[in-house]
Formats: C-alpha cells, sequence, structure tokens
C-alpha cells in the first residue's frame, strides 16, 4: 500500500514541524509528511502533486486556513481536511461543517491525530465496497444519484418507499444513507427516529433532503449528519458520499 501523503499548514514553524515529526516517528513509512507556513505555499504544492490528508491552521498571514480548504475542495473533492483553531467558535464550527472533514481546536492531543490517521490507513487498506442506500419516490433523481454512485464503485440499494427502506435497512449495515423527507408511505425523518439507535451502532453517515427549509431543525436531534435543500446538484452529492465513506471511522 502506498504511503499516506499529508501535507501540514501552518505559520507556526516549529508547531508544524513537531506535527510532522510526530507522524513520521510513529507512523513511519505509512505516510509521507510535508510542510509549508502558508496558505499560498499549500496551494503552490498543491499544482504540483496531489495529496490525501490536509491539516492546516485557520488564523494565517495572506489566507485562512477556510479559504485555503475551499480552494483545495474544488480541485480535489477526495482529499481529506482538517481545520486546527485557537479561535474557534460555535458560528466557525457552523460555518465549516460542511467542508471539513473534521475540527479542532488548539491545544490538541497529536495522539489523536495520529489515532485518526491509522483509521484513514486502515480504510484505504480495504476492497470492501462501500454500500449506500437511497430512499427517494422521484423514479428520476434516484436512477440518476444511483447511475453516478456506481460509476464511483459503489454498492447502491434504491428504497421508493419506507417499507423498501426498512428491507434494505434490516438485511445489514450501510456506510451512507440518503432519505428524502416525504414519500408516499409516510417521512423519511421518521424511519430515520425508528433506526437511530442502528445507524448510530453501525456508524452510518446519514444525509437528509428537502424541499422544504423547516425540516433543517431535525439535524441535531436525529443527529443527521448533512442536510441539503431540494435542487440539490448530484455531483455535489456525490462529492458528499466521497467524503463521508472516506471517515466511516471515528474523526478527530
Amino acid at each position: 500500500m502506498k504511503p499516506l501523503s499529508i501535507l501540514i499548514v501552518d505559520d507556526d514553524h516549529n508547531l508544524a514541524k513537531t506535527q510532522a515529526d510526530g507522524l513520521k516517528r510513529k507512523l513511519k513509512e505509512s505516510v509521507m509528511a510535508t510542510v509549508c507556513f502558508s496558505a499560498l505555499d499549500a496551494l503552490s504544492l498543491f499544482d504540483q502533486q496531489s495529496f490525501d490528508l490536509v491539516i492546516s491552521d485557520f488564523r494565517m498571514p495572506g489566507m485562512t486556513g477556510i479559504d485555503l480548504f475551499r480552494q483545495i475542495r474544488w480541485s480535489d473533492p477526495k482529499a481529506v481536511l482538517i481545520l486546527i483553531t485557537a479561535f474557534g467558535t460555535d458560528t466557525l464550527e457552523q460555518e465549516t461543517r460542511h467542508l471539513v472533514d473534521s475540527y479542532t481546536t488548539k491545544p490538541f492531543d497529536i495522539k489523536l491525530l495520529i489515532q485518526f490517521i491509522q483509521k484513514l490507513l486502515n480504510l484505504e487498506d480495504t476492497n470492501e465496497k462501500h454500500r449506500i442506500l437511497i430512499l427517494e419516490d422521484d423514479m428520476y433523481l434516484r436512477q440518476l444519484i444511483n447511475k453516478v454512485l456506481k460509476t464511483q464503485n459503489f454498492e447502491v440499494s434504491q428504497a421508493e418507499t419506507l417499507q423498501d427502506a426498512r428491507e434494505f435497512l434490516q438485511t445489514g449495515r450501510f456506510d451512507v444513507f440518503i432519505s428524502d423527507i416525504q414519500v408516499p408511505d409516510g417521512r423519511g425523518v421518521d424511519l430515520i427516529r425508528e433506526y437511530r439507535n442502528q445507524l448510530t451502532l453501525n456508524n452510518t453517515m446519514v444525509i437528509l433532503i428537502s424541499g422544504e427549509a423547516r425540516y433543517c431543525y431535525l439535524e441535531e436531534e436525529l443527529g443527521i449528519d448533512i442536510y441539503l435543500e431540494k435542487p440539490a446538484a448530484v455531483q455535489d452529492l456525490l462529492t458528499l458520499v466521497k467524503r463521508l465513506t472516506h471517515l466511516t471511522a471515528e474523526v478527530v
């Protein structure tokens, strides 16, 4: 297995080098850690090569870590992004939750970062297909999502009704459950509530899609990972699924 390529971005030279040295010492040949000290330098490196994981500070001269991640996400949707900040707020966490894969505040424990990377390595070492369940009564949209996901080697199950979805959920675990709000025999949120314990136990990531913004309040109540308003671009949904399946292990 090829080493996991990691880019560490922080204007604190000592902290960035300490992180890189800690990763190399613990993970040895499993990782290749590169250090740079500004977002602009990081973008220059991305023009030359790709990275599996980027760890960036938030506040840096010239460009913030968030601005950096927006550009990286556009050019490489599969990269795993971790934002580290000494100025963490609930507002900042809310603003970045659809952009970054993990958000943590300084000071942080390097051991947790190492554990996170080890899980990523374990995920890359498996050939098992990720299983996706789609609950959507719009046949055209459901089949379009199914087609796009299958081109990326996902194993997809399609459900038109709550009963269809229940039968699938009883067959085993899914990595991601994409659910519409309203289907012919009920509401997707009621099914999520019904299977909440099973979904949590199986570490299933849940994407809720609705044309009604009022349902977004259920996100925290039901432990929904992503809330999308219709019309949702299928390519954006694909990007989210790639990110979520890359993080079925617990994040930092």
